[in-house]
């Protein structure tokens, strides 16, 4: 008959922890006849946490805890079969399940390794004892690396600036007023938009870090995001769970942080978020595009602008889908108490631009003379047909005083119909504006630049010369436009007024 039978030992279990499971001997007495042999067999388990599912070749991860067992798992021998009753307690002997913790730092190749020996045990054939010794005794486990889950949003953003242009004109910049009268100027201010700048770029957004560890927290040290470089700020505070790094993160559990940037154009970038830990659960990274494609502008500046002017006040508002934007105003002037220079200033509130327009008032006191016009002077020279001719006739020579290259006298150009001729026009008007000068009526400033460019006129031309000119002709242009100024003086619409005639005497309308 042979059986293996252990009868005293030692057990030791050995993880990579150095951990080690000692048991005390167990003592056998005499055994029976019959025993031939002895010797043992030593094995290693591992179960869950339950101590009764084996985890065989699934994967265990940090922080789980799981058990190991020893059995004997020795083979008796019996011979003859059924014959022979053990005697030794204990055999097959399993020992104590033991408990251990998962650790990364026990992790080799990827495998957690453990075992056990069984030393300083003895056996024995009826009074002969032999010491016994077995084992090592292996086991691995594969172990599952955890890291953390990280992924982000990232919403691009910018601005736009508008940026504009204002001008200001007016359409009569003097006026030569006499005492009591008024002239008024149209302003016209043109706001035009020259077009609207993006900047402020950057972006924005939440980072959300999930543990998905069954068993261990994620001692997260860290969060840190940037965009190709640019290194975004990153506030975890606005998580209610947060306290401060180092932050323990429980299995299953999410941190979420928010985050911001800013950048240097509209390129479209990667956005990197990143989690650093400590511990066995790892750190990990997320990553979102960055891409203005579609985004319109956060805040547009100046997209409308409003228009004030200094003597109107508020002219409106403009806006880019609706420029260019024209604002009209007048203004009337009155003598004497506009006299001078009027300054007036049109701004865009917004941007501060400005445009100006100035107009100068000029009074002249009204004295006590009028006008008259061409067709009394025609009548009142010592050649009739008035019965009391005017003296002022004198100061030019007389009505046979010759007019300029005319080949005429005064009194046959007042009497020679123009027909169509420019120079007669104008040379009608201007004797009569010569001798109401002549005579005490006061003259603007207008008039006398009229008077004195007419009076270069016909000292360079000849009637011929300007009937020789038709339609649109500059030159002739120039004549009859000069003719109606002189002729506005001589009806009394600028300047002193016309005179009334009453009983041969003169006197002001």
């Amino acid at each position: 008959m042979k059986i293996r039978q252990i009868t005293k030992y030692v057990l030791v279990m050995a993880l990579m922890t150095g951990s080690t499971l000692l048991r005390p001997g167990v003592s056998a007495h005499q055994d029976p006849a019959g025993c031939t042999a002895n010797g043992g067999f030593l094995g290693i388990q591992v179960f869950r946490s339950d101590g009764s599912t084996p985890i065989g070749a699934g994967t265990v991860e940090s922080g789980e805890t799981i058990k190991y067992q020893a059995p004997d798992g020795a083979v008796n021998d019996v011979t003859p079969g059924g014959g022979i009753p053990l005697v030794s307690p204990g055999n097959p002997f399993n020992s104590a399940l033991v408990n251990y913790v998962v650790s990364e730092a026990d992790v080799s190749g990827g495998k957690l390794q453990a075992s056990t020996q069984y030393i300083g045990g003895q056996s024995h054939i009826g009074d002969a004892h032999q010491n016994l010794n077995l084992g090592p005794a292996d086991i691995a486990v594969n172990y599952q690396d955890v890291v953390l889950e990280v992924t982000k949003t990232a919403l691009p953003a910018f601005d736009s600036e508008c940026t504009w242009d204002i001008t200001k004109e007016v359409d009569v910049a003097q006026h030569d007023l006499l005492s009591g009268d008024s002239g008024t100027s149209n302003y016209d201010v043109t706001v035009t938009s020259t077009g609207c700048v993006d900047s402020k770029y950057r972006v924005s957004g939440k980072i959300t870090i999930h543990n998905p560890a069954q068993f261990a927290n994620a001692v997260i040290t860290g969060v840190s995001d940037s965009v190709n470089g640019t290194v975004a700020t990153v506030d975890c505070t606005t998580d209610p769970s947060f306290t401060s790094f180092p932050f323990n993160l429980i299995p299953g559990g999410t941190l979420t942080c928010d985050y911001t940037a800013n950048l240097p154009n509209s390129s479209t970038l990667t956005n990197t978020a990143t989690a650093t830990t400590s511990g066995d659960v790892g750190g990990g990274q997320g990553t979102a595009p960055v891409d203005f494609t579609g985004v319109n502008p956060t805040t547009t500046v100046n997209e409308t602008v409003n228009v004030d002017d200094t003597f109107f006040g508020p002219l409106g508002s403009c806006s880019v889908g609706g420029a260019p934007c024209l604002f009209e105003y007048e203004r009337t002037f009155t003598c004497d108490e506009d006299a001078g220079q009027h300054d007036n200033t049109a701004t865009i509130v917004e941007t501060g631009q400005t445009a100006d327009a100035s107009v100068t008032v000029i009074c002249t006191p009204r004295e006590i003379s009028c006008t008259l016009t061409q067709g009394y002077w025609k009548t009142h020279s010592i050649k009739g047909p008035a019965a009391h001719p005017n003296d002022t006739w004198d100061l030019v020579g007389g009505p046979d005083a010759t007019f300029y290259l005319s080949g005429k006298t005064w009194l046959q150009v007042f009497n020679t119909a123009p027909k169509g001729n420019a120079y007669y026009n104008l040379a009608h008007q201007y004797m009569a504006a010569v001798l109401n000068q002549l005579s005490g009526a006061s003259v603007p400033s207008g008039v006398q630049t009229a008077l004195n460019t007419a009076t270069t006129l016909f000292e360079t031309k000849t009637p011929a010369q300007i009937a020789a000119l038709k339609g649109n002709n500059a030159l002739r242009k120039q004549f009859i436009d000069l003719a109606g100024i002189l002729g506005s003086y001589n009806e009394g619409d600028i300047g002193p007024g016309h005179c009334e005639e009453s009983n041969n005497n003169i006197s002001l309308r």
